[in-house]
């Protein structure tokens, strides 16, 4: 007598217990794992094809499960969104514990919120696509392909406004170099996270595809979504090779300057004397058409200045023939404070009334204080901690024949409002900027990875607009960007000045025209040819005129007509899985239009004529008519003699059930009415009708 295996013997309550436990911690863990590989796509590490697996993983788990609930699709994206988040931003707790004195629990805390709130998005992208998946009953294809890239796109979109807008990290920037880049100047940087999402969904319904066994539908399942992310690969390819814009005018010199001013030391009044002098010393040592220093590089407001401070500044540019960009805060009355850049050029009078630009799009917490938050600003000791907006709209600064648009730090994260400017300029004739500059000071983040992502969104400006940009910082990354990529760099945490040559361009691309109304008009004309396609495949199977028809043809005595191929899509509780039931049906069997589905059923087909297409949701139906329900009835109405489920054949089609009477009638080889469809005895006796329902 042989003793049970080890496998054979059920498993404690405890274990059993456990085990689920740890599923239940993978199934959290997982997403946000998923979530924080993302940060490997972006600088400075630049592992672009990162970031579409990641999302492709993502998009596979709302198309693998077309049964699982609303809420569990939004928490598998909100978690997926803040590990993406948590592990992006997670310098910020530098600038809160380190510099601003924050104790670092309440620091930590901070940056899970901030990482929660901003994973709202994804979960809102992926929770809304299952609820329409429901709603239309959508095929893989048209969920994978046209609501998920769209809803993706769209709540990235919402990031950069909502709450005025964070889009730090967005799947675009990671593309700003690979074959996807070609689309940024076509329609900015949500418009590659769109066709990012694209890719992502081809690569999701690919897993689907190769998951699946035998080889029907192999085009549609395999070949489709290869073809489909080397034709959007291909595309961005060759779209790089167009030049949006052109040379404009004669280059210009320039001088960059990095000041390495410690973010502990900069506003200390021990360092102020230091830092005066060593930014006047490092603007006067050379003459150049261009020089810019870092955002703020003099802490002080000019009339706390030395009393001619900015007059030998200005007076260096006139003899020099320099035009110099000064960050520098200024106040236009009690408690009205603007974070500045003040511009000096070689003429006459230029040091009375210098070129003035305001920082528009304030840092929240750090330039503007939201209501009820006044607190956290003091408990940072961040100074000025609210200041002015500046107009949306600005002149650029005239440099010889080059006209260069300043942005201070945080603005150029928003590519939208750089294009608007360049476009605003475009329709009323008035000079459009040839060149880009940016003044920034990160050394509120330390020795992290947020200077080479700062870097990286810079790079998506030059890209989107077709213009260089320009970088002065503090500690770094103080470069000179072409839109074929960065071409200088001074090391970060050193002091130094980058010195170049550059061309300034001109012309319009597509995104400076028509900015994110592109991408959000092409996001809604996706959901709604999703819409439309879902709503013209689940109309009803047979029209109420081919309905009256079969009830016309189910009467006894006719002999058998065209058989009818349908299929059904169930998913019957509590297995939870998809299966696939073929079968033929006379259209003169006396149950075919009861079978078929009732007269104005619109919400979705119970049964699908002949169609491949799609899925059909579950909770979409009474449950009278859904999948399984009209399974469990047709399987002992027509078994067949190879068992379940039937698959399609080869030869031509043949009427399976002869009417009662026909003359292919026989004793017991028809097996009757459907059960719970229509009463009645069928032909034949119990036990052969029993022999028929076994298969």
């Amino acid at each position: 007598m042989t003793s049970p295996s080890s496998q054979d013997l059920p498993l404690p309550r405890g274990a059993t217990a456990a085990r689920g436990r740890l599923g239940t911690a993978l199934a959290l863990l997982l997403p946000v794992a998923a979530g924080a590989v993302n940060v490997f796509a972006f600088a400075p590490f630049k592992l672009w094809p990162l970031q579409i697996l990641a999302l492709a993983w993502l998009f596979h788990g709302v198309l693998a499960q077309p049964q699982a609930s609303t809420g569990r699709h939004f928490l598998r994206g909100w978690l997926y969104g803040f590990g993406w988040a948590a592990a992006g931003v997670h310098w910020l707790y530098i600038s809160m514990h380190d510099y601003g004195g924050m104790p670092g629990w309440m620091a930590a805390l901070a940056v899970g919120l901030l990482a929660l709130y901003l994973g709202l998005y994804a979960g809102a992208a992926t929770a809304l696509a299952g609820w329409l998946r429901h709603r239309w009953s959508s095929s893989p294809l048209v969920l994978a392909l046209f609501m998920l890239p769209a809803l993706w796109a769209l709540s990235e979109w919402a990031r950069g406004w909502v709450f005025t807008g964070f889009p730090w990290l967005i799947s675009g920037y990671a593309h700003t170099v690979g074959p996807l880049a070609g689309f940024a100047p076509v329609g900015g940087v949500y418009f590659v996270g769109w066709v990012a999402a694209l890719i992502a969904g081809s690569l999701a319904l690919l897993w689907m595809g190769l998951s699946r066994k035998g080889v029907a539908g192999t085009g549609q399942r395999i070949v489709l979504p290869l073809c489909a992310a080397a034709l959007l690969c291909a595309g961005g390819v060759t779209l790089r090779l167009m030049h949006w814009t052109t040379p404009q005018g004669q280059p210009i010199t320039v001088r960059l300057l990095q000041g390495n001013i410690p973010q502990e030391m900069k506003f200390s009044n021990d360092a102020l004397v230091s830092t005066l002098g060593m930014y006047e010393q490092m603007i006067s040592a050379a003459p150049a058409d261009l020089i810019a220093t870092p955002e703020t590089a003099i802490p002080l407001l000019p009339q706390q200045l030395p009393p001619d401070y900015l007059e030998r500044i200005a007076r260096f540019a006139q003899k020099s023939g320099s035009h110099l960009a000064l960050g520098i805060p200024l106040s236009d009355g009690p408690q009205l404070y603007a974070n500045s850049v003040l511009g000096f050029g070689p003429g006459v009078g230029s040091a009375l009334m210098p070129y003035r630009y305001d920082k528009h799009h304030l840092v929240p917490f750090g330039e503007f204080i939201p209501p009820g938050f006044r607190w956290f600003v003091d408990l940072m000791h961040i100074p000025l901690g609210d200041m002015t907006r500046g107009a949306p709209v600005q002149s650029p600064f005239g440099v010889k024949d080059q006209w260069v648009l300043p942005n201070i730090c945080y603005e150029d994260l928003f590519g939208e409002e750089i294009a608007g400017q360049l476009r605003d300029a475009y329709r009323a004739g008035q000079p459009q900027a040839s060149l880009l500059l940016n003044l920034s000071n990160i050394a509120w983040f330390g020795n992290s990875i947020a200077l080479p992502q700062h870097l990286q969104i810079s790079q998506m400006r030059t890209l989107e607009t077709g213009r260089p940009m320009l970088r002065a910082t503090n500690t770094g990354a103080t470069a000179v960007i072409l839109p074929g990529g960065v071409v200088s760099e001074l090391p970060p945490y050193t002091r130094g000045v980058l010195s170049g040559q550059v061309q300034g361009y001109g012309g319009q691309t597509p995104y400076i025209l028509l900015g994110n109304k592109l991408i959000v008009g092409l996001a809604l004309l996706m959901l709604l040819l999703a819409w439309g396609r879902n709503k013209a495949a689940h109309s009803p199977l047979i029209s109420d005129a081919r309905a009256r028809q079969c009830r016309a043809l189910a009467k006894p005595g006719q002999t058998p007509q065209k058989a009818l191929k349908f299929k059904v899509f169930a998913i019957p509780p509590p297995v939870r899985q998809a299966t696939t039931h073929d079968a033929d049906i006379s259209t003169n069997h006396p149950q075919v239009a009861r079978i078929l589905g009732r007269p104005g059923l619109r919400t979705a087909a119970t049964l699908r004529h002949g169609s491949r297409r799609g899925y059909l949701a579950h909770g979409n139906l009474p449950a009278r008519d859904r999948p399984g329900t009209v399974a469990r009835r047709l399987r002992p109405a027509f078994a067949p003699s190879q068992g379940w489920p039937l698959w399609r054949k080869p030869q031509p089609h043949a009427a399976l059930l002869p009417v009662p009477g026909g003359p292919e009638a026989g004793a017991g080889k028809h097996p009757g009415p459907v059960p719970g469809l229509a009463g009645g005895a069928g032909t034949g006796s119990e036990a052969k009708r029993r022999a028929l329902r076994r298969g």
